[in-house]
């Protein structure tokens, strides 16, 4: 009896093992309608799942500032870099410094949201759903002076460059994970960042320096946003407008699933990680099942459900 109570607290301290087993049992799921187990319908699901994992990332940092926050912005900011680049490049006459404003740019945007949020109490939805406007309109016209070609060194990090035959994008998003948990898990700031996401006020009271903690969690995220935005710029071969927008209720519903509290002070890189691979490979095998858009959307959102409930814990449930 101590044994299951243990494996049953343990499961629920640690959420990610839900999308985990998902992940694998919608994998043998496409194994038995293939006909034959293969790793490569797993490892291939993998590969495409990398850019949806950093924008959870990005999402991740936001949600943890708690009370709410939620970051709509990071997906316009997906769709802008790509062309903020080859035109701040183009001007400046340098790749280099073109990245590095680029960057600079992103981080604008979100140290933005976080003024707005903080100072003027503006939900972070609704401010970052405003600024996602203003983004995209720049996105506009900045669309109508450069075409958005992805710079080969996107194309290799993304595409064609592989290391110990794994695709360098595995390595990537391998190299942003362990950032991530290092800086969440193993930083004053990570510290910082999960005492303000359970109580903003009790972590001023501490002697947190709250605003700053709120300022480089939003510059932050948009910054990964925006090197999504570029890594998948590198994938597709073409930018467009409107290239962050389908990545919205994936990357909402990943970062949850994979364990972040939704009302702050709790983050899961790991689990965002499984959480990532399970939703692309839920797409892969509703695509290939010849159901039209309307009844793929409900199955995802019936998968949703299930696997949000069973993550919750019961207690969180009865309360």
């Amino acid at each position: 009896m101590s044994r299951t109570i243990s494996i049953k607290k343990w499961v629920n301290s640690h959420i990610w093992v839900w999308s985990l087993l998902a992940s694998v049992g919608i994998w043998l799921l496409i194994c038995i309608i293939k006909h034959g187990f293969r790793l490569e319908y797993l490892t291939s699901n993998i590969y495409l799942s990398c850019f949806l994992i950093l924008m959870v990332f990005a999402q991740t940092i936001v949600i943890t500032t708690g009370e709410g926050a939620i970051d709509l912005s990071i997906f316009n900011v997906v769709s802008l870099s790509p062309y903020l680049i080859q035109y701040l490049t183009i001007l400046t006459g340098s790749f280099a410094a073109g990245l590095l404003l680029t960057v600079m740019g992103c981080a604008l945007i979100g140290m933005f949201n976080a003024a707005i949020n903080y100072y003027m109490r503006v939900p972070a939805m609704i401010a970052t759903l405003a600024t996602g406007y203003i983004v995209y309109s720049l996105t506009i016209v900045l669309s109508s002076k450069v075409g958005g070609i992805p710079y080969p060194l996107f194309k290799q990090i993304a595409v064609t460059g592989k290391f110990l035959g794994v695709h360098v994008r595995i390595w990537f998003m391998l190299a942003a994970a362990a950032c991530m948990y290092f800086l969440l898990f193993r930083t004053k700031y990570g510290w910082n960042l999960h005492a303000i996401g359970q109580n903003r006020l009790a972590a001023k009271y501490s002697g947190i320096n709250v605003f700053r903690t709120v300022l480089i969690s939003f510059a932050l995220s948009s910054v990964i946003a925006g090197v999504s935005g570029l890594l998948l710029n590198g994938y597709l071969g073409l930018a467009g407008q409107d290239t962050g927008d389908p990545y919205m209720l994936p990357v909402l519903a990943a970062t949850v699933i994979g364990g972040t509290n939704i009302d702050g002070g709790r983050a899961s890189i790991i689990g965002g990680i499984f959480a990532g691979i399970m939703w692309t490979m839920l797409n892969a095998i509703l695509n290939v099942s010849g159901l039209n858009t309307s009844v793929k959307s409900l199955l995802q959102g019936v998968a949703l459900l299930i696997v949000l409930v069973a993550a919750i814990p019961r207690k969180q449930i009865n309360k």
